[in-house]
């Protein structure tokens, strides 16, 4: 069997560690990406700001899930969970400018929820999108025409 070394494009079939190992950086350098993106969009001086405040939220939000669990202090817990969700706005904010600027069709409700539940994988997509590959279609804009030829063949049993 020949093995491709080209990359298709194809999210689903293809696998790039190069990608995985940019995934797990960005649970942690989600700020520094917010700040290049933005930089990319023509905001540096609220990419600055958006990175500043970004990196402070999520920092504050571990430091107080940790102590909520070794100290014994009510509501820290949900303290946390405020300064996270900040950083998750910040994050979603950044993806609908990315949006906008690249028309790219969605929604702020959508990016809120990609941010909440896996803002790494949104943070490298933003990045891919700027600096990447841009955007792979799932679906093909046209629809695929086959041949008569393939149409037999498909046919049979």
């Amino acid at each position: 069997a020949v093995v491709s070394t080209q990359s298709t494009g194809d999210a689903f079939t293809e696998v790039r560690p190069r990608l995985w190992w940019d995934i797990i950086k960005e649970i942690i350098l989600t700020p520094c990406t917010l700040y290049t993106v933005a930089r990319e969009l023509d905001t540096k001086s609220t990419g600055i700001m958006v990175s500043l405040v970004s990196a402070v939220s999520l920092l504050t939000s571990v430091i107080l899930l940790i102590a909520s669990f070794v100290v014994d202090v009510t509501g820290l817990l949900a303290l946390a969970l405020v300064f996270y969700l900040f950083f998750v706005c910040l994050v979603a904010a950044t993806r609908v400018a990315v949006r906008l600027q690249r028309s790219i069709n969605g929604n702020p409700v959508e990016d809120f929820f990609v941010c909440l539940f896996a803002y790494p994988i949104a943070s490298v997509q933003m990045a891919e999108t700027i600096f990447g590959h841009g955007t792979v279609p799932l679906m093909p804009s046209a629809p695929l025409i086959m041949s008569s030829h393939d149409t037999d063949q498909n046919t049979r049993v």
